[in-house]
């Protein structure tokens, strides 16, 4: 009977000792164990998306990399419209493009850098990607969704760090014809990871 009391004393001395290491332990193990979960999860997700949009979940924990929404300036020292949507991406961040198209334009801007410029298949809209260091395409040469058109940088007046200018013009091009591009965003398979590899 002595012998069990002193086993019994022991092992809760030895788990009172070591509470919070084992609650730490079977933490990080339940806390992989979702991770794991999640992956699988998402990955499926990715493969059963084939255009049908991306999940908000996915979002919250991969983390959106935005840091300007269209609209007024709310994160940069600069006044007036912010006329499409600014994702921070270390310089030479593969830029993709999230549709079918044709390169239009490729030029630089006092303001915005070296800028490429895709006409849509679909007639009616345009992107402009602004501040990028260097282009993978050239003028006239066709896209599909998903290549790699150019690379990110920090060209341009207008900037405060590297990052992704990409703008949506409806009906013609300049900002007067720009609109929010966040719903196009949200709705292409992967996110605003379809418009960037990282």
């Amino acid at each position: 009977m002595k012998d069990g009391c002193h086993y019994d004393k022991a092992t809760k001395t030895y788990f009172g000792n070591n509470y919070h290491f084992l609650s730490l332990l079977f933490t990080i193990i339940y806390i992989d164990d979702i991770q794991k979960w999640f992956n699988q999860y998402t990955d499926k997700l990715t493969q059963n998306h084939k255009g049908k949009g991306h999940s908000k979940w996915e979002d919250f924990f991969r983390g959106s990399r935005i840091t300007e929404t269209f609209g007024k300036y709310q994160h940069s020292p600069f006044d007036g419209k912010h006329y499409g949507i600014d994702f921070a991406l270390p310089k030479g961040t593969p830029i993709k493009a999230p549709t079918n198209g044709k390169v239009t334009r490729i030029f630089n801007n006092e303001l915005g850098g070296k800028v490429l410029q895709i006409a849509e298949d679909n007639g009616e809209y345009h992107q402009w990607y602004l501040h990028l260091d260097k282009y993978n395409v050239k003028v006239g040469d066709r896209v599909k969704a998903g290549d790699i058109i150019a690379y990110s940088g920090n060209t341009g007046k207008q900037t405060t760090g590297a990052h992704l200018h990409f703008q949506r013009m409806k009906g013609g091009v300049g900002n007067a014809y720009a609109e929010d591009p966040k719903p196009f965003i949200d709705q292409l398979p992967d996110g605003e990871r379809s418009l960037y590899d990282l």
